[in-house]
């Protein structure tokens, strides 16, 4: 039987796999609906804010650097902080 390198066996660096993200799938819980369903936007607002908060304070508010943490540009990062009421300054 010959040896496999499968991408689990490869570091993180070379996969392009993101540990917040791994993280983040492995923490999920499975979701059902129930009849009066779910709020879809509300939710998805709620997770990209606390990433946004998260991002600032590892960047001790600095948010060019925030902004990296989370793979964008400074530009779509201050349009999420204006979208959700929270740039300074503004």
């Amino acid at each position: 039987m010959a040896n496999i390198i499968q991408p689990d066996d490869l570091p993180h660096s070379l996969t392009g796999v993101n540990k917040a993200v791994e993280n983040a799938e492995h923490t999920m819980r499975k979701v059902e609906l129930n009849e009066s369903g779910l709020n879809l936007d509300e939710l998805l607002s709620s997770i990209e804010k606390k990433w946004l908060v998260a991002a600032l304070e590892k960047a001790n508010g600095k948010k060019t650097k925030a902004a990296e943490y989370l793979h964008m540009s400074f530009r779509s990062f201050r349009y999420r902080l204006a979208k959700y009421g929270m740039d300074t300054d503004s």
